[in-house]
Parts: C-alpha cells; structure tokens; sequence
C-alpha cells in the first residue's frame, strides 16, 4: 500500500469493503475500525484483532465525541460507514442522519485531529441512471435513489469544507464490489454470492424485468 507507518482510521471498517481495507492496510499501519456493527461484524475482522493487528472500537458516526476520540492521533481516515440501499428504501430520514450529518460529524473529527487525508468512499449510485459505459467520473450525476443522493450530498459536504479551508478530503466512486465475504444470506444478499448460493442449490436464479439489465463489478482485491 502507499502508507506506511500511519495512524489510519476506518469508519465502517467492520463491513465487506471495510474490512478487506482493514487487512490490507494493517500489513504496514496502525488501524483502528470504527464501527456500530450494525451490519458489519466483528468476525468479518476478527483475525486482525485477534493478532492485534487492528483495534475495533464500536461507536456511531452520528455521536461527534466519539468519533473524536477515535480520530484523535488519526493521519488517514478512511470514510466508509453508511446506511446501505436497502434500508434507506425505508428509511428516508435515517439516511439523511448517518449518509450526510454523520459524513459532516466525520469530516469535522477528521479536521480537528488533523489528518492529512480524509478519504471519502462513495458510490457509483449517485450517477442515477446514466447511457455511457464506461461511466466517466465527469458524467453528471443524477441520483435516482435516496442512497445515491445522499451519497452525492456527502461529497457535497467534503467539497465545501475543501473549497472553504483546504480540508484534504478525497472522493472515490466505487462500483459494485464483490469477493469472499460478501453477505449472501437470503433474499437480503448481495446479488453474485445469491446467484452462487441458487446455483449450488439447484435454485432459478432470480431476475427482475426482461433479465437484458447491465451491471459493473468490481473485484474487492
């Protein structure tokens, strides 16, 4: 990796994305995962404390004395806890509180401890539906969900804070991820490892509309 012997702390560290973030990084930096394990866990990281590779301290981004605490000596920080598509569907209002005030309460821990980056983990969501493939990161976004809006507002909030006192913040756009790991339970899980699990049990895979849609992934290493 390109750190080396830094503080780095990762909001949602415990989650998919997160926690592969967490081993890789901790080859060469001390990583602290702040996470509310409300849908990460702590076995998804549990080899890296279990060595103490990593220290998990479970806490909300929407609590602003406990992200500073956990930012206090931070040199990076990586910004990855969200409220995820599917429960922003039902939960307009919890989106706005974690997606953008809890990015703003993140952002502002970062600030005050003086971090040298803050590294905002997007989404491809905010694109909405877009006719360009590959989607270049100038297409205008247009957010066709509540997640992608929000998202969107989040690197709204990094950029003014950016533009407002030079707050070293950087946006990255992933797309779909996949790789070992991925939640698959259910009717509730991720679309590749859903298709795995259907297809080992002999099941019709499940496809919504014509089955003609598209989709981008991206590999998790």
């Amino acid at each position: 990796m390109i750190f080396n012997n830094k503080n780095i702390v990762i909001t949602g560290g415990a989650g998919f994305i997160g926690a592969h973030l967490a081993r890789a990084l901790a080859e060469d930096n001390r990583v602290t995962i702040y996470d509310n394990l409300s849908t990460g866990s702590r076995e998804a990281v549990a080899d890296l404390l279990d060595a103490n590779r990593a220290t998990l301290i479970t806490g909300d981004i929407r609590d602003p004395q406990g992200l500073e605490a956990a930012f206090a000596n931070a040199d990076i920080v990586f910004h990855l806890a969200v409220l995820n598509l599917r429960a922003c569907m039902t939960d307009a209002e919890g989106a706005e509180s974690v997606n953008v005030r809890g990015t703003l309460h993140a952002a502002r821990a970062a600030q005050k401890a003086g971090a040298a980056r803050f590294v905002y983990v997007s989404s491809s969501d905010i694109y909405g539906a877009v006719h360009e493939f590959p989607t270049p990161e100038t297409c205008n976004p247009r957010p066709t969900t509540i997640y992608g809006a929000t998202k969107l507002a989040g690197e709204l909030v990094c950029d003014a804070l950016r533009r407002a006192n030079g707050f070293p913040a950087l946006v990255v756009r992933p797309f779909n991820a996949y790789g070992p790991g991925e939640h698959a339970a259910g009717d509730s899980g991720e679309v590749l490892p859903r298709f795995i699990v259907y297809a080992l049990a002999g099941r019709p895979l499940p496809v919504y509309g014509s089955g003609a849609q598209t989709r981008s992934f991206t590999h998790i290493s």
